[in-house]
């Protein structure tokens, strides 16, 4: 069989994406006063307990997994029955919504300082999850369309469809292997980053 590689990540993730980031923005410049102001969210106490903590790199660098891997894990499921399109989009929707509030909020706090604050907290490790991320929904998106709608998926599979699995769980096997040198990152080296930038608060 003949397999289309041409396929795009359709459109309406980048703008669903695009549109719950503006919402979760729009919404806490609404509800400032809630989310903000009575939350103490990044506020001084608050920071000030980000620069004294001491981390237990072991707990801290398990928890991320559980966290990262646990989320990879439940979405591909979800992507294994009828719900797969329903999970992500929703999933989408929630990462946008949260990146919208967190840097808002950041910004709203500290204006610069606090986007800049917002961004830090990115490096290193988005630059692997960000990709990642956006390939584990493409291959979710794959999984869902080839088992449950053949006749709207632009693509067909060699071989058996045993074959087709066990091409998509080593795919999978090697974006949990990213995901975890993501949590690496983001245990060992993000931390330094952002006490960093906390010198300026």
């Amino acid at each position: 069989m003949k397999e289309n590689n041409k396929e795009n990540i359709p459109k309406l993730w980048i703008f669903l994406f695009a549109g719950c980031f503006l919402l979760g923005i729009f919404g806490t410049n609404f509800w400032k006063t809630e989310l903000i102001d009575k939350s103490g969210f990044l506020g001084d106490y608050m920071l000030m307990c980000m620069k004294q903590v001491q981390i237990n790199y072991g707990e801290y660098f398990w928890f991320l997994c559980r966290r990262r891997i646990g989320e990879a894990v439940f979405l591909a499921v979800i992507s294994s029955t009828y719900l797969g399109l329903l999970g992500i989009y929703l999933y989408i929707s929630w990462i946008g919504f949260a990146a919208g509030i967190f840097m808002a909020g950041a910004g709203i706090r500290y204006g610069t300082k606090g986007i800049l604050l917002f961004l830090g907290s990115m490096l290193p490790h988005q630059l692997l999850l960000i990709p990642c991320g956006v390939f584990l929904i493409y291959w979710c998106y794959r999984m869902c369309m080839i088992l449950y709608y053949p006749d709207r998926c632009k693509e067909v599979y060699y071989g058996s469809k045993k074959q087709f699995l066990l091409r998509k769980f080593i795919q999978f096997q090697v974006i949990l292997g990213v995901v975890i040198i993501g949590c690496l990152m983001e245990c060992y080296v993000n931390p330094y980053i952002v006490t960093k930038l906390l010198n300026f608060f």
